[in-house]
């Protein structure tokens, strides 16, 4: 069932409530958490996780925040859904953990990526939830795969899921999570960030927070983390992104005039040349998280994200005290799910 209840951005913006459907898949606010001990060993005075490996009970992660508006839709129409994502995908896990929860059928084209163990769970959850798998060897067999999928004599076409979930639509739920994180800012539970570490894959999480950052008028520089190839996570892809859902949230509310994106930097340095190729930093950050804070990284996003952190600190490049990282990763304990 569709479900309108109170993000901060439909109560900011009422008027999304019933122009954007929107499924109630999560459990928010999720904690933000400082972290004394790395700050004091990384020479950051006030460093905060903002948990969103904890956005719902049973398979948390940043996915879930997307997949309440993209998976709306499909639901609401009986569609049936059509993703497309690498092998050991979070995203196409998610995709089929809630598509099938909710009563959709998921198929889903899977291409390689580097071999890794972390993988493994989130193909459990594939293959458990999945109705159908197709595979191809690299991105270019997409299409092909996609026009198999279509031509299957069903009565409803598929919905095609944008890759990686990102997408103007599914940014909004990281907008709202901006919005979030401003009340836990009011309430006290932590300072205003001067700056915001974000991981950046398909480019939709870090979007949404620049439209939600933009709406909040904060001078906050968000640095995204590329993990993914130039071509696929790039300044302009993500920052239109961002204008184009700061558009829809304006537009409901009857603003014409714009806002202006906060500033943004999309490092490079820690993406190891391949998506899904650990790095030795990457692996450095999650030892030391994990030892320090009990938190887990996966070394395909977030450990690189945490890693360009610790070197920006390092090389004193910093704009301010207060850092938040925000944690994206899925904590929940996935084998509970098959």
């Amino acid at each position: 069932m569709v479900a309108v209840s109170d993000l901060p951005l439909f109560e900011q913006f009422p008027a999304l409530k019933e122009r954007i459907p929107r499924l109630e898949i999560g459990e928010f606010p999720t904690p933000v958490n400082p972290w004394e001990r790395i700050g004091r060993r990384a020479g950051i005075p006030d460093l905060w996780v903002k948990r969103d490996d904890l956005t719902a009970p049973r398979f948390g992660g940043n996915k879930v925040r997307t997949l309440e508006f993209a998976l709306a839709r499909g639901i609401e129409s009986g569609r049936p859904l059509l993703v497309a994502a690498p092998h050991g995908s979070s995203w196409a896990a998610a995709c089929a953990y809630y598509g099938r929860s909710l009563g959709a059928d998921v198929d889903l084209v899977l291409f390689r990526r580097p071999s890794q163990s972390e993988r493994e769970p989130n193909d459990s959850i594939i293959r458990a939830y999945g109705r159908e798998l197709r595979s191809c060897r690299t991105p270019i067999g997409i299409p092909l795969a996609f026009a198999g999928a279509w031509f299957r004599g069903r009565r409803l076409p598929p919905l095609i899921l944008p890759i990686g979930g990102a997408s103007a639509r599914t940014a909004l739920g990281y907008a709202s999570a901006a919005l979030e994180l401003a009340e836990q800012v009011r309430s006290g539970e932590m300072p205003r960030p001067d700056l915001i570490v974000v991981p950046v894959g398909s480019g939709g999480t870090v979007a949404g927070l620049l439209a939600g950052v933009a709406l909040l008028g904060w001078n906050t520089l968000v640095i995204g983390v590329r993990v993914n190839h130039l071509l696929v996570a790039n300044r302009w892809s993500v920052q239109r992104m961002a204008r184009n859902s700061l558009r829809v949230i304006l537009r409901a509310g009857k603003r014409r005039r714009g806002l202006p994106l906060p500033e943004f930097e999309l490092e490079a340095d820690y993406f190891g040349g391949e998506y899904g190729l650990p790095t030795e930093e990457g692996r450095e950050a999650a030892r030391l998280v994990q030892e320090e804070e009990g938190v887990k990284l996966d070394l395909t996003y977030t450990g690189k994200a945490v890693a360009a952190l610790l070197g920006r600190a390092r090389e004193g490049r910093l704009p301010g005290p207060t850092v938040l990282y925000w944690h994206t990763f899925n904590s929940r304990d996935l084998t509970k799910l098959l």
